[in-house]
């Protein structure tokens, strides 16, 4: 077996150095890229306003009442922005339902986005 002069163990630790160099530095864009995804910076997947699913509401005379109950019957979904839920809806309308009085009243339900889209909805909400 020949043995290796000192220029080329030189070049053969310059090299390994650069090897590893350049693992650590994938390895960083990988770890970086992964953390980023985890913690809320998402992919470009698309420019899609949220979505507000919800349907009319019937409630007896004298029942309670509030944006808990209402945010419980509707669902939200968004294509790019997968944390966003009912609790991120802002809810109008409730303060002029007079759950004593039987008729109809007008609730809206809106939604913004991480991209400043915004959804709107109303339901009617029946008090018998």
């Amino acid at each position: 077996m020949k043995k290796k002069s000192y220029i080329e163990l030189k070049i053969n630790k310059k090299f390994i150095g650069v090897f590893m160099s350049a693992i650590v530095l994938v390895t960083s864009i990988v770890a970086f890229s992964l953390t980023g995804f985890a913690y809320g910076n998402r992919p470009p997947i698309g420019n899609e306003a949220p979505v507000i699913i919800a349907t009319d509401l019937n409630f007896p005379k004298g029942a309670a009442i509030n944006e808990e109950i209402l945010r419980k019957s509707i669902t939200v979904t968004d294509k790019e922005d997968w944390h966003i839920s009912a609790k991120d809806v802002a809810i109008s309308g409730l303060e002029w339902v007079d759950i004593d009085e039987p008729g109809t009243y007008r609730i809206a339900y809106t939604v913004t986005d991480y991209d400043n889209h915004v959804t709107s909805t109303s339901i009617n909400l029946f008090v018998y």
